[in-house]
């Protein structure tokens, strides 16, 4: 239908191991949101995605982190579920995996990469038979095309004894995918968030209603990462030691405030925000107290309207029947209130040596 696959790396405020799931968007940049595995610890990471021609289904490889982008060849069907092994089969033969929580996964015995589907039971595929990626034997580790069946069976097409091969695709005509139009507007340089219900969905689960009284919006800006610095190992392991010191004792990210939204009795909201930004909100109490922390971060295109029924609920989800509309949908899109003065990033000699 037109839409994006792609791999994200979501590094938010959450474990460095397992923030590599599929995400989805329009090829304008509308309509970033998860597609697959964005709560999950297995598989560790979802690379190479492609759609399979006339399916809902999508083949991808499943790797590790700290490791080589190849892995395990496996298909992701969204109608089995989204979150760990729920939506996930091994193929070559096709299996179902247990949810393994493993940094380096599937780097052990056959190697796949770069598949290209051409139906629901036959692929072209990168393929190092039963070889470890991370070795350079002759042969264990050097990487074919091949033409490859669900079961198992398989064809090589090409070898080249000097190099691997990689990212086949086949000289042959297509269909030319749905072109969307886009509502995107440049002239404008916000965006619109539409929530139905914040005390919807497994975010707050267990949290009263009535609790949350605001959303704190908060955006996510490129930090200067490494200027000098040094790396040490030892029997307890090993440690960047690097300029500036939050890189490895806090944030990846340098974290802006750009204000509140009111969160209305029934758990709706309905603000403006800016756009072509990586957001991310905070559930407050009456305090001003974080209830809950996004770890995962959105964003808008200019012009965008994006909603979503509460907080991470299942994408397969329908909206709320509510008759009459939400106060948030009767008020109608509000500018974020202010955070104690414009957005701008932590300074403690500005914000606290005052005091």
């Amino acid at each position: 239908d037109g839409r994006v696959i792609y791999t994200r790396w979501d590094y938010n405020d959450r474990g460095q191991l397992f923030p590599q799931p599929l995400f989805q968007m329009n090829p304008d940049g509308t309509g970033q949101t998860e597609f697959y595995g964005n709560n999950s610890w297995f598989p560790t990471t979802l690379i190479h995605a492609r759609g399979i021609p006339g399916s809902h289904l999508l083949v991808a490889i499943a790797t590790g982190h700290h490791s080589d982008q190849t892995g395990k060849l496996c298909l992701v069907d969204r109608h089995r579920g989204t979150q760990e092994n729920e939506g996930i089969q091994l193929l070559a033969p096709l299996r179902d995996p247990p949810a393994e929580r493993v940094d380096a996964y599937g780097q052990e015995g056959d190697q796949f990469g770069y598949p290209y589907p051409l139906s629901e039971s036959e692929f072209l595929v990168s393929y190092a038979p039963d070889g470890d990626a991370r070795q350079q034997l002759p042969l264990s580790g050097r990487f074919g095309l091949y033409w490859l069946a669900a079961d198992g069976r398989r064809e090589l097409l090409v070898w080249d004894d000097r190099q691997s091969c990689h990212q086949p695709v086949p000289l042959a005509p297509r269909p030319v995918p749905f072109t969307r139009p886009s509502p995107v507007d440049y002239r404008l340089t916000t965006g619109t968030y539409y929530l139905q219900d914040v005390y919807a969905g497994p975010g707050l689960k267990g949290v009263a209603r009535g609790t949350i009284k605001r959303l704190r919006v908060i955006g996510l800006e490129y930090r200067a990462a490494g200027i000098g610095g040094n790396n040490n190992s030892g029997p307890a392991g090993g440690a960047l030691v690097s300029t500036p010191i939050a890189i490895g004792n806090g944030a990846w990210d340098v974290k802006v405030v750009h204000g509140d939204a009111t969160v209305y009795p029934d758990g709706s909201a309905c603000f403006l925000a800016p756009a072509r930004t990586p957001l991310y909100f905070q559930a407050l109490d009456e305090h001003g107290q974080a209830v809950q922390t996004m770890r995962s971060w959105s964003t808008l295109q200019p012009g965008e309207r994006l909603s979503c029924v509460g907080c991470h609920e299942g994408k397969g989800m329908a909206a709320l029947g509510q008759r009459p509309y939400s106060q948030a949908a009767r008020a109608g899109a509000q500018p974020l209130q202010p955070f104690y003065g414009p957005p701008r990033g932590f300074s403690f000699p500005r914000e606290v040596q005052p005091i």
